[in-house]
């Protein structure tokens, strides 16, 4: 048996500890509405009134202090010490907190997603990319229960998700690419591939002393007068995957600091905190999150209730590079010139108007992996405008998803690049080439997304001319009724058709989306920092799904092909493409 020592005790249910860069341990003390601070030598101060219940507690990169406060528990004195029976008298709300651990300065920073209040938030991990997840444990007051939640935000108070609902009593969660949750000062380091997609964790050592496994524990002689919770840290244990909080449930006795087998035949998952983690070897994805199991015996006191989440589903971690988005913008309109040239005809000109969309969407906001095409959490992008194919393999290609050398057979017989998409390329979601149809199959998969606990979200590029199309309007009410935030439908207004310019009247579009319950924005569409501002603003899930209206120039980038009256089918001399590809070059000179 491991030898304890006990250093410090008289805590009101302590949980969410927090070793500190001097050695200290900072915690949660729910029953008192308070963050205690615990010397190495044991000496104790308040170091924060949160008020409410404090809960998980995880220390952000920034330094600070990140609190998961329930809003306060009612309590009952037993055998065993304090125990919360529901939702307090004068609970306060759910929230998350920000602590400053200099000052103890308290500042709220979310309390409710949208128009979804938080009930009772319960632990905390941050990712590899500062961001965090939570869980929101809900209410249970008499024979009501409130679902619960598990989110992801952001530390500046900007961003905030629901990422998977509803669950009931969701408690401690972890990731697994951040190995190691606020206790430990290791971290897991991995890439981005092309657009912000996940790459596989890889481990970086770093020099200095591993932390000591830490577990909570009831004090066993607890009497109705004192509460005798203890923190109690082991020399010996090494520290499990994944260190923070351990549960103040009095069934966490018999676990101590030893890893705990889950009930069904599955990979050995270590619990520490309430937070579980699964081995690198493991096939549960980065997070997961466990629960009191209703009804298992005494045997199997926990279940695992669902794991999800391959990395961050914030879109965009990092700061947009203008500069480099506008330089693939122009790598797509080189890569669909080479295609279409020698030809003679096609469709390229929408191609290049949406260049610098795909580029900002590939390349900045989009989550997904060049080598999985069809990884379950990535981001779906749904081309409505099946004729829009040759930017479409563009984009695939400099993607790293499709061979470039693969481009070369464009239009040829038996070639699998068609002028109008199939969706057995890698990469393409579906089959666009009957106009009308992509926002319903967008909204079909966002509603499906959702369902499954997925971050993913759907990008849904569809035609001006499209809108003429009364299945389009169908879907439009869909996504709004059913509240598809995880949904952003792209309408490119090029002013073009079959036959020449749109001549139903269809304006004014945005005035239109936003009558129908969507979170519209017009922009230009070839203008690079208004689409990377349009998507960023486009983000936070508030029930409504988003609609970007993007005006576009057929032919973008190449001047003769912008002056062409009927661009929609353009046909062009074999003579012509060399000083079209020439113009090209020398606009973005």
């Amino acid at each position: 048996m491991t030898d304890l020592t006990v250093l410090t005790d008289g805590l009101a249910f302590p949980e969410g500890p927090v070793l500190m860069p001097d050695g200290a341990i900072v915690l949660t003390e729910i029953a008192s509405g308070r963050l205690t601070h615990v010397a190495a030598n044991g000496a104790k101060t308040t170091l924060a009134e949160t008020g409410g219940g404090p809960n998980g507690l995880a220390l952000g990169p920034d330094g600070f202090l990140y609190v998961c406060n329930n809003g306060g528990f009612e309590w009952i004195r037993g055998p065993d010490g304090l125990r919360p029976v529901g939702k307090a008298a004068d609970y306060s709300g759910g929230r998350i907190e920000r602590v400053d651990p200099a000052s103890g300065r308290v500042e709220r920073l979310y309390d409710r997603c949208g128009d979804v209040a938080l009930s009772a938030p319960n632990d905390i991990v941050f990712d590899r990319h500062g961001g965090f997840y939570f869980t929101d444990h809900g209410h249970r007051k008499g024979r009501s229960l409130e679902f619960g939640a598990v989110y992801y935000a952001k530390t500046d108070g900007s961003f905030i998700r629901e990422i998977a609902f509803p669950l009931i009593g969701p408690n401690g969660i972890g990731s697994r690419r951040t190995a190691g949750g606020s206790m430990s000062p290791r971290r897991r380091q991995g890439g981005y591939g092309p657009g912000g997609s996940p790459r596989p964790a890889k481990s970086q050592s770093r020099t200095g002393r591993r932390p000591q496994a830490g577990i909570w524990r009831p004090g066993c002689r607890a009497s109705s007068a004192t509460t005798r919770w203890r923190w109690r840290r082991t020399a010996t244990s090494p520290s499990p995957p994944c260190a923070s909080a351990a549960s103040s449930s009095s069934r966490l006795r018999a676990l101590r600091s030893s890893g705990f087998r889950c009930p069904t035949p599955t990979p050995p998952i270590s619990v520490s905190a309430g937070l579980i983690c699964s081995p690198p070897s493991s096939p549960f994805p980065a997070a997961a999150v466990w629960s009191p199991s209703l009804g298992l015996d005494p045997g199997s006191p926990f279940s695992i209730q669902r794991s999800f989440l391959h990395g961050s589903p914030e879109p965009s971690p990092a700061a947009p590079d203008i500069a480099a988005l506008k330089g693939r913008a122009l790598n797509l309109r080189r890569k669909m010139m080479a295609m279409a040239s020698g030809k003679g005809e096609g469709y390229i000109a929408q191609g290049l108007g949406m260049a610098d969309c795909l580029a900002s969407l590939y390349f900045h906001e989009m989550r997904y992996d060049p080598e999985n095409p069809q990884w379950k959490e990535r981001d779906r992008f749904v081309l409505s405008t099946g004729h829009y194919s040759i930017a479409m393999y563009a984009v695939l290609a400099e993607a790293g998803i499709l061979s470039a050398d693969e481009l070369t057979t464009y239009g040829l017989n038996g070639s699998r690049l068609p002028m109008s998409t199939f969706d057995d390329i890698p990469g393409v979601e579906m089959v666009g080439g009957s106009l009308g149809h992509g926002l319903g199959q967008a909204v079909g998969m966002a509603l499906g997304l959702r369902l499954d606990g997925s971050s993913g979200r759907v990008f849904c590029e569809f035609s001006d001319g499209e809108l003429q199309e009364g299945s389009t309007w169908e879907a439009a009410m869909g996504g709004a009724t059913f509240k598809c935030d995880n949904l952003v439908a792209i309408i490119d207004c090029n002013g073009i058709q079959a036959d020449g310019p749109v001549t139903v009247r269809i304006e004014p579009v945005a005035d239109k989306m936003t009558a129908f319950g969507w979170e519209t924005l017009e922009i230009n569409g070839n203008d690079m920092e208004a689409l990377v501002d349009a998507l960023a603003r486009l983000r936070t899930p508030n029930g409504k799904p988003k609609c970007i209206v993007q005006r576009t120039t057929p032919g973008a980038g190449v001047p003769t092909i912008m002056a062409r009256d009927r661009a929609h089918f353009v046909r062009i001399d074999n003579s012509e493409w060399t000083a079209l590809i020439d113009e090209l070059e020398r606009e973005h000179a």
